[in-house]
């Protein structure tokens, strides 16, 4: 779905020193949240006030740990917490940090890779043409890029303290990881689709080096810990040494913002293409149905929609490349669905709570689109990035449906249990080379070339549904004006 990026721009406005990696984390992290939420509410911009508020105040010898103990937590109200980073009491009889040199560089490796894992981020070539490490991310193989761990370091001021604060805590402790200290948050975490940040993990290093890692909630605490002692830190004084740290140092929240120039949100921007009642004409002009032939925009192409069906389990696809992890039940087929309704608390005195659930049947959509080239020449590379609306015809014209939303309970955003609410595909598949799974890279003359689609819906979106064939991941609850030029396919049910 299109996230409408004004309110994060605002707080990155006040945040403009932050760490480049550090920034496309928190990106990362708060899309995750924005996708879980599928009626947009309070919530969405408190995740990413929290994550966005973190961030802004918050060959050579292996360094050997040495008992720096830099942290401590503070309560603030019933599931808020402030960590204060900052005066450090070293153990030793030795000031370690005084002895290392405050500029010194380092090397990453990670030695423990929990079994069924992989790890992502380690051997990055960035535009210079070297191996730096920013971000690193620890997932199960058959889930990837989702869920595990992704951790990053900072360099933390040596002559200040900085605090975190954070919220929708429901436990903290601390821990010694060989001779380190640790800070574990737990998080609020509801029963979602979704993968979630369960736990943070904070460690001190030498050197004022600071560990942040996300734990999520397909990850146990203790696998993370391990992690943890599998990291090793090895000092150069080449800056081009392969997997070098990009430590980049904590500038504070004072100065960012005394910084950072105003900028005005325009509440317009990015919703010119998009709007939730469109005329009948407008609609119907360019509308296509199941089995007609038109033409792909800007391409020798034409597609046909050739068959729509609805599915109860995964197995009866029968395909290369299998779909992305759906639960299912002992005979393989799917699960019904749960809508959750989430009224949001503070984090400070009250927590989020599901004020509501309602169970519906879910099902898979299926979908073959056949391209054939009318031309003469081969096509060059060709994607097909598809998804779905949800509409309905009014007395003179049609406008969008929010499918789940109730009007009779007090919520601030609904989103599913056991399959997350999307419009867009869980499954790619053309009949050839995965390197094709999306895009079709060449089409011969006079060849046909079908392309699978495969979504998870519930029976409640079935009389409601349009397919956007060709102008990319919109919202369901939108039109998109290119959509209306190329033509919605009516796939309803």
């Amino acid at each position: 779905m299109d996230i409408d990026r004004n309110k994060i721009n605002e707080m990155k406005s006040e945040c403009l020193q932050m760490p480049d990696y550090i920034r496309d984390m928190i990106e990362e992290t708060v899309e995750q949240q924005l996708k879980k939420k599928q009626r947009y509410g309070k919530k969405m911009w408190r995740v990413a006030a929290a994550i966005l508020a973190f961030a802004c105040v918050g060959g050579g010898t292996t360094l050997a740990a040495t008992k720096l103990y830099k942290m401590h937590l503070e309560q603030q109200g019933k599931y808020g917490s402030t960590l204060i980073y900052g005066e450090a009491t070293n153990t030793d009889a030795t000031d370690t940090d005084a002895e290392v040199n405050q500029n010194a560089l380092y090397t990453l490796d990670v030695s423990y890779v929990p079994e069924g894992m992989t790890v992502d981020g380690l051997d990055d070539i960035y535009a210079d043409g070297n191996n730096y490490v920013k971000k690193v991310s620890v997932y199960k193989k058959d889930t990837p890029y989702m869920g595990g761990v992704s951790f990053t370091f900072l360099k933390m001021p040596a002559d200040q303290q900085v605090s975190f604060d954070q919220t929708h805590v429901i436990s903290t402790k601390e821990l010694d990881i060989d001779g380190r200290q640790a800070i574990v948050i737990e998080r609020q975490v509801l029963e979602s689709a979704r993968r979630q940040i369960q736990y943070e993990l904070y460690v001190t290093y030498e050197n004022n080096y600071l560990l942040g890692m996300f734990v999520y909630d397909d990850t146990e605490l203790d696998t993370a810990i391990d992690i943890v002692k599998g990291l090793k830190l090895t000092a150069t004084d080449d800056p081009e040494a392969k997997r070098r740290i990009v430590a980049e140092e904590y500038t504070g929240q004072e100065e960012a913002t005394a910084a950072a120039p105003v900028y005005e949100a325009d509440e317009n921007a990015g919703k010119k293409n998009r709007f939730t009642e469109t005329s009948k004409e407008s609609m119907e002009e360019h509308m296509h149905q199941v089995g007609d032939s038109f033409n792909v925009p800007q391409s020798s192409l034409t597609a046909k929609v050739s068959k729509v069906e609805l599915l109860d389990s995964p197995d009866a696809i029968d395909a290369a490349y299998a779909l992305d992890p759906v639960k299912t039940d002992a005979e393989g087929k799917l699960l019904n669905n749960v809508i959750a309704y989430e009224k949001c608390g503070n984090g400070i005195d009250q927590l989020d709570e599901v004020v509501e659930t309602k169970e519906v049947k879910e099902k898979i959509l299926y979908i073959e689109v056949a391209y054939t080239n009318t031309s003469d020449q081969q096509t060059g590379d060709t994607m097909f990035q598809c998804g779905l609306l949800w509409a309905k015809e009014t007395g003179d014209g049609y406008e969008t449906v929010d499918v789940y939303a109730k009007d009779d309970v007090d919520y601030d955003s609904y989103y599913g249990q056991n399959y997350r609410i999307s419009n867009v595909p869980l499954y790619y598949y053309n009949g050839k080379s995965a390197e094709e799974k999306n895009h079709l890279i060449r089409v011969q003359p006079g060849e046909t070339r079908t392309v699978t689609l495969a979504f998870l819906v519930t029976e409640d979106e079935l009389p409601y549904l349009y397919l956007d064939l060709f102008s990319g991941n919109g919202d369901y609850t939108q039109f998109r004006q290119s959509a209306l030029l190329y033509g919605y396919v009516d796939i309803r049910q």
